[in-house]
């Protein structure tokens, strides 16, 4: 009796430390399928942002590209006879020049010279104005500060006929 009552409890204690330990093996493998969802997870969301990155940079590209803007639009608005025909000078070269562009090597060279040289004239001019408002004080002659920017009115004018020719 008392080894039979031995005996049973022995097959008791085995038969709870098996279950026991399928306890810890299902926990384990549920920590594991947890642990996987996871990482699946968050490669899935790396994916998203990789897959959108470009959205964030075109959103922080407009917001640049408005301020870039909004700095020349006083130079766009001007009516003085001067900066108009500056302006007009300006459209022929961008416009006329990116309207002649093919797919002809030296021809697009020949086109980039151009536009870049007309840029640098653009600033100079822009410098020479800037020096003559400093140097006849706040008086500043017949020149106001938004004649100088057209140098960034080139570039923005020059952007915006590749943005329309693309």
């Amino acid at each position: 009796n008392k080894l039979q009552r031995e005996e049973e409890e022995g097959l008791i204690k085995l038969e709870q430390k098996r279950i026991e330990e399928e306890k810890r093996k299902k926990i384990l493998e549920l920590e594991k399928i947890e642990a996987e969802k996871k990482k699946r997870e968050e490669e899935r969301a790396l994916l998203n942002a990789k897959k959108y990155a470009y959205r964030t940079e075109a959103t922080d590209l407009v917001k640049w590209l408005e301020g870039f803007r909004s700095a020349v639009e006083p130079f766009d608005k001007n009516k003085d006879n001067a900066v108009k025909k500056r302006r007009l000078n300006m459209k022929k070269i961008a416009r006329g020049k990116m309207n002649t562009l093919s797919h002809d090597k030296a021809k697009i060279e020949s086109i980039i010279r151009d536009i870049v040289q007309a840029v640098q004239i653009s600033v100079q001019e822009d410098e020479a104005i800037q020096n003559e408002m400093n140097n006849n004080g706040a008086a500043g002659g017949n020149f106001t500060p938004d004649m100088a920017v057209g140098g960034k009115y080139l570039i923005d004018l020059v952007a915006s006929s590749i943005i329309v020719r693309a």
